[in-house]
């Protein structure tokens, strides 16, 4: 079974969450300690308080970013864990033991984008990225059903659904509007599912 692909797709959602993190940082730094008012500056200077306001924007900006890249590394990760471990079982069964446990750490991690949200009524979120994260969970529930029965055949196919659930939720991510667009030239222009 094939695990690099996802593997290196996660392990580059992980950089790009901590290039978010830095950029945090970064943003946060380049704030002017001086707080005082700008009126004795010259007329080619900006007001401070604009410059401080407009730091603290980009910052607040990243920080969005970085929560959306979280929402999505977790998942993905935890899909890795679990596609190592069944791809190391060759003939084997995976116990329900070990299968209760990757149960639990998906719907932790996916628990973010799918949480009730206040003020809801209840109501689920209905985002794609929300259903993609549903979706996912699903799909490897039932992968762990084949792992644990000992189906080799129903494992692979179902794992090999488990990555293309990973998949869906990372192009729900970007596809939200909630991350900026891709600009590395020769990329195509991805479509919004918001609309925007």
């Amino acid at each position: 079974m094939r695990v690099n692909r996802i593997t290196a797709t996660a392990v580059t959602c992980s950089l790009a969450a901590s290039l978010g993190l830095g950029a945090a940082g970064a943003a946060g730094a380049s704030a002017p300690a001086d707080r005082g008012d700008a009126t004795h500056r010259g007329p080619g200077h900006r007001a401070l308080p604009v410059a401080q306001a407009d730091a603290a924007s980009a910052g607040a900006r990243v920080a969005r970013h970085n929560r959306v890249l979280k929402g999505v590394v977790k998942p993905v990760d935890q899909l890795t864990r679990l596609l190592t471990e069944v791809g190391g079982l060759q003939s084997r069964k995976l116990t329900p033991q070990r299968a209760e446990h990757h149960s639990t750490a998906m719907a932790r991690a996916v628990a973010p984008l799918t949480a009730t949200r206040p003020g809801s009524a209840g109501t689920p979120p209905q985002t794609m990225a929300a259903q993609a994260a549903r979706d996912l969970r699903d799909r490897v529930d039932a992968l762990l059903r084949a792992a644990v029965r000992g189906d080799v055949a129903g494992r692979d196919a179902a794992a090999g659904r488990a990555v293309t659930g990973g998949s869906n939720l990372m192009a729900a991510a970007l596809m939200s509007g909630k991350l900026p667009a891709p600009d590395l030239k020769g990329l195509p222009k991805l479509p919004s599912a918001t609309g925007r």
